[in-house]
Parts: structure tokens; C-alpha cells; sequence
């Protein structure tokens, strides 16, 4: 019995000690962890840490050049960290943002080793596109900000013209209003056009997927290239009483009120990028201003702007304008949010012809967007490598077309209810729409339905059309008239 008992003791102890050990541990491995997430604070006021100099060989022998040192951030606290990628950290100062400048003013984005070696003061690709998305703010996802008012105003420091060209393309995916048109115009001058679309999609990192990208991108200009000339569009503003077009001529190809550098290859991207729904065309259709301010609201690129939307002002149109440029004037272009936007200074761009947009195109630019978000390849199928929300509908200005076809033939109270239902931000105005499309051809609605064909897994790239529900068999493809796809395609 005592022999059982002096077991029963020793067996408690040992488990006491196991027990005292695993505590022990956890003690050590939760302030290990607290360490970490406490880690070092980044004090914007101290430069110490980031204000520093390389040395760089010259004809002359050597000289310190400044040098934006990142490697500190390693050492940042989780919290710290969090607040930086989230975007909502206040730590950048102007004198950061100056300094970076100087620190890669002779530097070409384009022959960056791309290593990462923080023990060595080399200027990597990694590292500037890294800093460069801190100090400009982007995680925040803001189209105004301080930030990129200092880039503006520093930008000078940079002395290589493709770096400042890099630069001012990734300003312009935020807000135009923070880049100079003229210099970018300068600096893209002597460049390749493959240079120029690098520029405008540059990345820290090669990879077969961004080749992918840039060479779709090039042969979407070179095929839709007829005699070195290029057609694109752009919506902008017009005020009462101010001219288009430059000078008394009628035909003149000038653009003057609300010109800019801004394009799109395709319309119906150039007529969403608008959102035009002007309050006197609301009105009509008995929506109030406070109603379209409520929908302005939901839109983040109206709330940065802390302004009143053009749409609710008085005395202003909106066009869509039909340009034509030389090839070679194309500054740059990049599909980041699928609009193919191509940037022109506008001196280059000849002013074809235009139309002011109206509640018809509002109606039928929804539709081409709501259809292109249920009907996508990548939500009904599931491919593998498909991107949802990066997906690219290419021949969405012929369904355009189609739309604003049957949008014209419907009673104002039809149109009403499609206007409240976009209000409402309901995705099935374009498949309402194409109830109609199906009736318009002359197919029977129980046994036709939307058929797709992807062209592009990597880029979820592809076209819609209408084909029967059994066999999937395409009757009729409602095709673009631009001569890129059909060669792509083909």
C-alpha cells in the first residue's frame, strides 16, 4: 500500500514538473512574441535611419551621393508595419519623399538589378518600388493626398527621363492632376514603344505574366494600327458657352475645353470612367439630387476628391470625343482596371468628332458593366488562373452599340425602372437588356442564353455572345469592329 502511494507522489511531482516546464515555456514564447510585436517604433522626426549617402565612382574620382536606406524597415514593429500597409500610417514626411527623389535621379528603372541586398547600398528595383509605394501612399487607396503633392513638386530632383516617365505614370493611375503633360511628352521622346509600355507597367519583378501583359498591350496597338494612326476616346467636361475646338473652323482638330491626356482604346471604358448622369437629366426620370448624391457617395474616387461631382453643378455637359494619334506619340498605356488607357499629350491627339452624353448612354454603359460582372468566365466557370475582379470583356463597345439600339426604342417609364435599379446598384440591368437582344434576333428566349469564349487566361480576357442553352452552339456573336481582335482571335 505505501509502495502504491510513494508511486502515486512520484508520479504527481513529475507531472507537476512537466506542467511548471510547459508554463515556464509559454511564459518565454508569449514575451518572445511580445517582443516582437513591439519591436522598433519608426519616428518620422529622426532621418538618421533612412537620410543617408553611397559612394559612386566619377570621372573625377569619387563623390557621396544621397541614398534612401530602407533596410530600417525590417526592423519595425508588427503594429508599425500594419499601419503601412494598410495605408494608414502618418509617418512620411516631405524631406522623405525629397531625398528619395535624389537618391534615384541618375538611376534607370528599366536596368535595376533586381536582387534584394539590404547589406550592400545598391539601388534595386525591389527597393524603389517598395518605397516608392509607401511614400506615395498607395495602400491607402486615395486620389488626393499630400503625398503625392511632394512627389509632384520633387520630381525635378529626377534626372533620368525614363525614371521620371515611370514616375508620373504611376501619378496618373491616381489622379492626373499631380503629373506635367509637357514633360512627360519630353521624356518619353526617343523611346520604343515597348520602353514606353514597361514604363507604364513597371514592377520591382520580371516575370512571364507581366511579358504577357506588356505584349498583349502592344499588339492591341500595332493591330488596331491603320497608316501609323491609332483611334481612341475620351469623355471630358464642357462648360456653357466654351469652345471644343480651336479657332473659328468647325473642322478644326484642336481640342481645347476639357482636354487632357487621358484615352481609352475602347468607348464604353471611356464613357464609365464619366459615370455621366447629369441632376438635370435625373429629374426627369424624378430622381432627386440628394438621391444622386447618396449613389456619388458609394464611389470612392468621388469621395477622395472632397468636391461636388460635375454631375450635380450647373451649366456643364459631358462628350465623348473620337481622336486620332500617331503611333509613335503615344506616351504610354496600361490595363491596371481594364479600361486600355492610353496616354497622349493632347497637342497629339486630332479631334475626330464628338457627341454629349445622355441618360441613353448611362443606361447602356450599365448594362455593358453589369453584364460583364455576372456573366464573366471566371464566376460562371471557375477557371483556373481567371481573376474576377481583373476580368476584360473585348468586344463590350459592340454590345454598347446593341444596348443603346434597344435602350432608344423603350417608353420613358421602361427606363425609369432601369435607372432605379442602377441607383440601386442591381446587376440585372444587363441581362434585362439582353432578354430584348435574344427577342430583337429573332431567337427563342426558352432556348438561347449567353455564350462566352475565352481568349486569354492569363489576362481573363474574352468575348460574349448569344448561343442555344442545349448544345452551347454560338448563333450569333455580337463581334467588335476593331481589327485586333479578329487578328488575336484568329
Amino acid at each position: 500500500m505505501k509502495n502504491e502511494k510513494k508511486k502515486h507522489l512520484k508520479a504527481l511531482k513529475r507531472k507537476a514538473k512537466l506542467n511548471l516546464r510547459k508554463k515556464n515555456l509559454a511564459i518565454q514564447i508569449a514575451a518572445q512574441q511580445l517582443k516582437i510585436k513591439t519591436g522598433t517604433e519608426f519616428n518620422p522626426l529622426t532621418n538618421k535611419e533612412w537620410k543617408k549617402t553611397r559612394t559612386v565612382k566619377t570621372l573625377l574620382g569619387t563623390k557621396e551621393v544621397p541614398f534612401f536606406d530602407l533596410s530600417f524597415i525590417i526592423q519595425l514593429s508588427t503594429k508599425t508595419m500594419d499601419m503601412i500597409d494598410s495605408g494608414r500610417d502618418n509617418s512620411v514626411t516631405e524631406e522623405m519623399v525629397e531625398w528619395f527623389c535624389k537618391s534615384i535621379s541618375d538611376s534607370d528603372p528599366l536596368d535595376l538589378p533586381k536582387t534584394r541586398d539590404f547589406s550592400n547600398k545598391i539601388i534595386t528595383s525591389s527597393e524603389v518600388y517598395a518605397t516608392m509605394d509607401w511614400l506615395m501612399g498607395h495602400a491607402s487607396y486615395s486620389w488626393i493626398s499630400k503625398r503625392m503633392e511632394w512627389f509632384s513638386k520633387h520630381l525635378h530632383l529626377v534626372n533620368n527621363k525614363k525614371m521620371r516617365l515611370m514616375i508620373s505614370q504611376r501619378l496618373s493611375v491616381t489622379n492626373l492632376d499631380y503629373i506635367d503633360a509637357d514633360d512627360m511628352q519630353k521624356c518619353s521622346k526617343g523611346l520604343t514603344l515597348k520602353e514606353k509600355l514597361m514604363l507604364s507597367n513597371w514592377q520591382s519583378c520580371e516575370s512571364e505574366e507581366r511579358y504577357t501583359s506588356i505584349n498583349k498591350l502592344e499588339t492591341i496597338i500595332n493591330n488596331a494600327t491603320e497608316d501609323d494612326y491609332i483611334y481612341i476616346y475620351r469623355t471630358f467636361k464642357v462648360r456653357k458657352g466654351r469652345a471644343i475646338r480651336k479657332g473659328m473652323n468647325k473642322n478644326s482638330t484642336t481640342h481645347v475645353e476639357g482636354s487632357g491626356i487621358s484615352y481609352s482604346i475602347s468607348k464604353t471604358s471611356a464613357i464609365n470612367v464619366a459615370w455621366w448622369l447629369h441632376k438635370s437629366t435625373a429629374e426627369k426620370f424624378g430622381i432627386t439630387e440628394q438621391q444622386l448624391r447618396e449613389h456619388f457617395s458609394q464611389m470612392s474616387h468621388f469621395q477622395s476628391y472632397g468636391e461636388t461631382p460635375l454631375q450635380l453643378q450647373d451649366d456643364v455637359h459631358c462628350a465623348l470625343g473620337l481622336f486620332k494619334v500617331h503611333k509613335d506619340k503615344i506616351i504610354g498605356m496600361s490595363d491596371r482596371v481594364k479600361e486600355e488607357e492610353v496616354i497622349v499629350h493632347p497637342s497629339d491627339a486630332e479631334l475626330i468628332d464628338y457627341k454629349f452624353l445622355n441618360h441613353e448612354d448611362f443606361i447602356s454603359s450599365f448594362g455593358v458593366m453589369s453584364l460583364t460582372q455576372t456573366m464573366n468566365p471566371a464566376r460562371c466557370t471557375g477557371i483556373a488562373g481567371m481573376q474576377f475582379l481583373h476580368h476584360s470583356l473585348v468586344n463590350r463597345d459592340s454590345w454598347l452599340d446593341v444596348f443603346q439600339y434597344i435602350v432608344s426604342k423603350k417608353e420613358m417609364s421602361e427606363k425609369q425602372l432601369l435607372m432605379e435599379m442602377i441607383l440601386e446598384g442591381d446587376c440585372r440591368v444587363g441581362s434585362n437588356l439582353i432578354k430584348e437582344v435574344i427577342s430583337f434576333y429573332g431567337y427563342d428566349e426558352q432556348k438561347t442564353n449567353m455564350s462566352f469564349e475565352v481568349i486569354c487566361t492569363k489576362s481573363s480576357r474574352f468575348i460574349m455572345g448569344l448561343g442555344t442553352k442545349l448544345t452551347g452552339q454560338v448563333l450569333r456573336s455580337v463581334r467588335p469592329a476593331s481589327k485586333y481582335y479578329v487578328e488575336e482571335v484568329a
